[in-house]
């Protein structure tokens, strides 16, 4: 995807950049902000794909090496990662009836290899250290401040309230 709509972004890259880009990352910090406040599995697990597809958005504006590669990799295990979340959502909704987390969180007493993938998908969401979304938010990270360091600013709200 990224590829095929790169010259459409070279012309917004000289023109419109900033712009673009502090609407993707005020979006992810809000919608980071909004993840805090779910209580519906499938809203958190679609809120955190928003949040994780604004970081990949400026990634692709700074127009370099790192920002893209990070924006195309950050693709790619999103895709992996929300899809097998979105799997168990509807999982855990067969079997127990709900969506809520607040009436979901025994669930290790009664599903406990269920648990095991949840607790595997959601790190991965949160970029530890065996996924690729670790590199790939490194790679962004380093693309966005090397564009302008006043982006730190929104990169660390955006790492904070999603890990929160």
């Amino acid at each position: 995807l990224p590829l095929r709509v790169m010259v459409l972004f070279q012309k917004l890259g000289l023109e419109l950049n900033i712009f673009w880009m502090s609407i993707s990352l005020l979006g992810g910090v809000l919608v980071s902000l909004i993840c805090l406040r779910q209580v519906d599995l499938k809203s958190l697990v679609a809120y955190s794909s928003v949040a994780h597809m604004g970081l990949a958005l400026g990634g692709m504006l700074t127009m370099n090496f790192w920002g893209l590669e990070g924006a195309y990799m950050m693709m790619i295990s999103h895709g992996l990662c929300s899809s097998g979340l979105f799997c168990l959502v509807n999982l855990l909704y067969e079997r127990m009836g709900s969506r809520s987390l607040l009436l979901n969180k025994g669930m290790l007493n009664f599903l406990p290899s269920l648990s095991i993938w949840w607790f595997l998908l959601c790190s991965c969401n949160m970029a530890a250290p065996p996924s690729i979304n670790l590199m790939s938010e490194i790679m962004l990270l380093n693309s966005l401040v090397s564009w302008s360091w006043m982006t730190i600013f929104s990169l660390s709200l955006m790492s904070f309230f999603s890990a929160a």
